[in-house]
């Protein structure tokens, strides 16, 4: 068996699409160090993977051909055993009122063939809150425009729009990922695909209110006239970015 089929067996998936559409093949040497990294599969004879209960439903698992009868079963928590039964046909019949929680059932059949698989109750429906309804702004900040920005929104953008939902009695301000994009590279301008996760994305900053840019006032002035022209030509997100990126950066170098 090749190293690609075990991953399928094992539900590991080899490849992906990533963000930009290319296909992505794992290595075989990463691959098999993946797949080393597992504990081996015990073979199941009496069931075949873990058991799922809905809390206050009636629940009924079917056995493997195999198993012999009676067959004693066995729900446990650590040393706790939740609950307890027999069974004399091939289907086990739940108890209606087990606890919601996770827990380990173990089985015995006649012929003493033993096995130990998870066993999982889950509520009839995931948790909805006991909380008040509240509303926020979603915004995606570059997206946001603003009579003195670049056309991209930035932190001082962010900052009117906490003072307006405020005013507006929003709970806050729901923003895309700020992180770092790829200044080389600025057409590449997704928020979902970072360069880094741990720093801030340096084209959200308004120049205009570095110390740099005012001792370097007539200039910086000029420049910015210019800036705002150009980025204001551009109609796409992406001749934007790619403008602002420009404007942003040669503002910032001395001259």
């Amino acid at each position: 068996m090749d190293l690609f089929t075990k991953a399928n067996d094992l539900g590991i998936q080899p490849d992906f699409i990533d963000a930009l559409g290319n296909h992505r093949v794992t290595s075989a040497t990463a691959l098999k160090i993946i797949i080393d990294a597992l504990p081996p599969r015990a073979p199941h004879r009496l069931l075949d993977e873990a058991v799922v209960v809905r809390s206050g439903r009636p629940g009924r698992t079917a056995l493997k051909q195999a198993a012999t009868f009676p067959l004693h079963w066995k729900i446990v928590k650590d040393l706790e055993v939740i609950a307890q039964g027999e069974a004399r046909d091939p289907v086990i019949v739940w108890p209606p009122d087990l606890p919601e929680g996770s827990y380990r059932l173990l089985l015995t059949d006649a012929s003493g063939c033993s096995d130990d698989v998870p066993l999982i109750v889950a509520p009839e429906k995931a948790f909805g809150g006991d909380f008040d309804r509240c509303w926020l702004l979603a915004v995606q900040l570059y997206g946001v425009r603003s009579a003195r920005n670049w056309g991209i929104g930035d932190f001082t953008d962010l900052e009117g729009l906490v003072e307006l939902a405020s005013q507006l009695g929003a709970d806050g301000v729901g923003l895309n990922p700020l992180h770092a994009l790829f200044y080389d590279r600025p057409a590449d301008c997704s928020p979902y695909s970072p360069n880094s996760r741990l720093f801030l994305n340096g084209l959200y900053i308004d120049v205009e209110k570095l110390p740099e840019y005012r001792r370097g006032a007539p200039r910086s002035a000029r420049n910015l006239s210019k800036s705002r022209r150009r980025v204001a030509s551009g109609s796409a997100l992406k001749t934007s970015n790619a403008a602002r990126s420009a404007c942003h950066f040669s503002l910032a170098t001395p001259a």
